[in-house]
């Protein structure tokens, strides 16, 4: 008899930011598991049309027709609306909804983000708290997406340790990228990317001042190319690009394909990720299998991901940043050797070994 599996297909509408690609890895590879019935779920009065278009093969659509905030609101207080009855319910991105089954559920908690730092999130993710601790009273277990993530809901969160699962994400190699086609789209041949939406904690402003300071300098032609969708945080953004009189300065191609994004960190001299907190940190990993050297903070889960394969400086040091940009710009020896550790720390990660300790879970689960 196969294991009724629902899973949160929430992540996967819209730009898929590394919660989508993460479900979507997860959720294709479990459906074609002979042992597995899985269904793709969504809680929403609009989004639900465009649910089959997204799953993947093999997978059961099931769609609530509630508005989605209306029915995370009333999540705060009730166990309504509820999904029916499955052998596991996981909610793949904080949001666990109750569900007619007595079989506890699991939660994705990516990181501590609304706990730590509210004034970085909107005022629909600030319900995340509230959230996940109805679900840990409803018993739930967690799936941390980091051990890192994982030490911290157990000291920070009040779940009991035997109910958090640290099963780190993994990272499928992109294409191979024409590294002329990304300098054409750039406009230079000397250029750093950088990686993720554009949104506070992701601290793209300190990286400006950074590349300010490197232009200022020793690389005046320097440019940056910003792979991600405006998200809260553009005017911000916008802002500081213009006091420091960068706007010619800055390539910005918003949320782009894979081929597209390949191009552009082949063509691109180091990828530059200058977070606040990370509860894991995707796009090193896949700057690291392309052979792009990468310069990064030490934000959360970041340095247990990369480990020695990156050069790593403090959060929201924009000089500490430019110094290791300019490091791994002017040092070919060393920029080298981070891009051949970079390749074998990359090969660590695989979503085969992910989804494999993810399907032990459900089964885990499912028994009881």
């Amino acid at each position: 008899m196969k294991l009724r599996v629902a899973i949160d297909a929430t992540p996967l509408l819209g730009p898929r930011t590394g919660i989508g690609v993460a479900t979507q890895a997860i959720m294709s590879r479990i459906a074609v598991d002979p042992t597995f019935d899985v269904t793709g779920f969504l809680v929403s009065a609009r989004g639900r049309k465009g649910l089959i278009e997204v799953l993947p093969a093999q997978v059961s659509p099931l769609a609530l027709p509630y508005p989605a905030r209306l029915a995370r609101s009333t999540w705060q207080h009730l166990n309504w609306p509820s999904l029916p009855s499955f052998d596991v319910v996981h909610g793949t991105n904080f949001v666990l909804p109750p569900s007619s089954s007595a079989i506890p559920g699991l939660v994705t908690i990516n990181d501590l983000t609304p706990w730590l730092y509210p004034e970085l999130v909107t005022s629909d993710t600030g319900r995340y708290p509230k959230l996940v601790d109805r679900a840990r009273k409803r018993g739930a277990h967690v799936h941390a997406i980091s051990h890192y993530v994982g030490d911290q809901v157990v000291d920070m969160l009040g779940f009991d340790a035997e109910r958090v699962h640290s099963i780190p994400l993994g990272h499928d190699p992109g294409p191979d990228g024409s590294a002329a086609r990304g300098r054409d789209l750039v406009g230079t041949e000397d250029y750093i990317v950088s990686i993720g939406t554009i949104e506070p904690r992701k601290d793209y402003p300190s990286l400006l001042r950074a590349l300010a300071e490197l232009r200022a300098k020793d690389l005046p032609d320097l440019r940056l190319c910003v792979i991600g969708a405006d998200g809260w945080a553009a005017t911000e953004f916008n802002s500081e690009l213009q006091r420091l009189g960068l706007e010619n300065a800055v390539f910005r191609p918003g949320f782009v394909d894979q081929d597209t994004k390949a191009d552009l960190l082949a063509g691109a001299r180091c990828l530059a990720y200058p977070s606040v907190y990370e509860g894991f940190g995707l796009p090193p990993l896949e700057a690291m299998s392309a052979g792009i050297p990468v310069v990064t903070t030490a934000a959360g889960a970041v340095p247990e991901v990369v480990g020695d394969a990156a050069l790593v400086v403090a959060v929201s040091d924009s000089e500490a940043m430019a110094a290791g940009i300019a490091r791994v710009l002017q040092d070919r020896v060393f920029s080298q050797e981070l891009v051949d550790r970079g390749r074998e720390r990359s090969r660590l990660f695989s979503w085969d070994h992910t989804v494999s300790a993810m399907a032990s879970l459900y089964r885990m689960l499912a028994s009881g």
